[in-house]
């Protein structure tokens, strides 16, 4: 009990700082124009319906997220959409995410209803399905795609619209999923949104090619595009039916066919599965910055 109380003591007062430095950033320039009310608040947006698509966040995440992830949840909840599931990857080999079980526990507690699970899909439960991961660094990439075919493709019982693929140290807009409602309800295949970021990366402008930017101390917007280097994993939703279509994978199907080509492509593979999504599919992106990448 004391440690969960000590944990929503620290969690909300994470949350304040990330709120007001973070996702109050910059304006959200789209928000007005997907607000049904007469409300004379420009920026309101009404809570999305649980009726609409439902977006499971698939979050990949270690010991080290045991805080962050609550404040990642509070970040998409915060204007209390109904209509958001959470299913935690632990992807450390060692130490394992010992109290991912109870922080789960914590957060259904905390919203008063199911929002979040617990990924059966360890490590150790990836190398007993396939031994040679053991001398093999997948960056958890592997069992993220165990995850999502068994669990989510494969389980018609697993209610997923859209997947968003994400970090447990990753932070949104409240506004997100009322922002791509209208495009969910479209029926769009690969939805992106603009984020900012602290990491070195290359930057787009109209008038100049890409370069790279300093990691220290600088948050850049990013122009999301779906290319490699233009685009974060965390920054995109992928619709469900067009991922069945697809039948992809980032790196379980490299990694069954040959060992040695998917050790080099790795640490990459988010990179090379956007575009590869991305072809044929119908694809648009939100002019708005909806995401912050840590």
């Amino acid at each position: 009990m004391m440690y969960k109380v000590a944990t929503v003591i620290v969690f909300l007062a994470i949350v304040a700082v990330y709120y007001f430095y973070y996702i109050l950033y910059e304006p959200i320039d789209v928000i007005a124009s997907c607000s049904e009310s007469n409300s004379t608040d420009p920026y309101f947006v009404p809570s999305f319906p649980s009726s609409q698509p439902h977006v499971c966040f698939v979050v990949r995440t270690y010991y080290k997220h045991e805080i962050s992830i609550l404040a990642l949840v509070a970040s998409v909840l915060g204007s209390g959409v109904q209509n958001a599931s959470f299913h935690f990857l632990d992807t450390q080999i060692n130490p394992t995410f010992d109290v991912l079980p109870d922080i789960v526990e914590l957060i259904n507690e905390l919203y008063g209803r199911d929002v979040a699970q617990a990924s059966p899909f360890t490590y150790e439960a990836a190398t007993i399905r396939f031994p040679t991961i053991k001398n093999f660094t997948d960056y958890g990439y592997i069992q993220t795609d165990l995850y999502i075919h068994e669990n989510i493709l494969r389980n018609t019982s697993t209610k997923c619209d859209y997947i968003v693929v994400t970090n447990g140290d990753n932070l949104y807009s409240t506004q997100l999923l009322n922002i791509l409602r209208p495009v969910m309800m479209n029926k769009i295949q690969l939805i992106g949104f603009e984020f900012i970021s602290h990491y070195g990366w290359s930057y787009v402008d109209p008038n100049i090619d890409y370069y790279w930017v300093p990691r220290e101390g600088l948050d850049v917007h990013i122009l999301t595009e779906f290319q490699a280097n233009k685009v974060d994993l965390g920054a995109v939703a992928f619709q469900v039916e067009r991922w069945r279509e697809k039948n992809a994978t980032f790196l379980l199907d490299k990694f069954l066919k040959n060992i040695t080509a998917a050790s080099i492509d790795a640490h990459n593979s988010d990179a090379f599965f956007i575009p590869m999504f991305a072809e044929g599919s119908t694809t648009e992106t939100i002019k708005s910055v909806l995401f912050v990448h840590q």
